[in-house]
């Protein structure tokens, strides 16, 4: 049986764009301030919670195994997302088809 997951998103770095929301509908919601925000904060494991936080465009989304700590998103030793806050850019949006975003593996020394 797989541990719950903590889902938290970082207001500071949400720019409101939905994209959560859409992505995995009763997951995420936008506030009274635009910001996203889980509607729980621990979730069972599901793909549309991942995807979310995979497209979101500021990278405003983690996810924390809860029986081990370890972080789900975003994974240990990857980059950003192109463009958003991310690796390269910054100009407030993914770059890719559908603004669905192409991830950049950093190498680690």
């Amino acid at each position: 049986m797989a541990d719950d997951w903590t889902v938290e998103v970082d207001t500071r770095r949400c720019i409101g764009s939905g994209v959560c929301a859409s992505t995995a509908p009763g997951r995420f919601t936008l506030n009274n301030t635009g910001r996203s925000q889980p509607t729980t904060p621990t979730v069972t494991p599901e793909d549309r919670v991942l995807d979310a936080a995979f497209t979101c465009p500021m990278e405003a989304i983690t996810i924390t195994d809860r029986g081990t700590g370890r972080s789900v998103f975003p994974e240990e030793g990857v980059g950003g997302v192109i463009g958003g806050g991310g690796v390269i850019g910054g100009a407030g949006g993914t770059w890719g088809a559908g603004g669905l975003g192409v991830r950049v593996l950093l190498g680690r020394a």
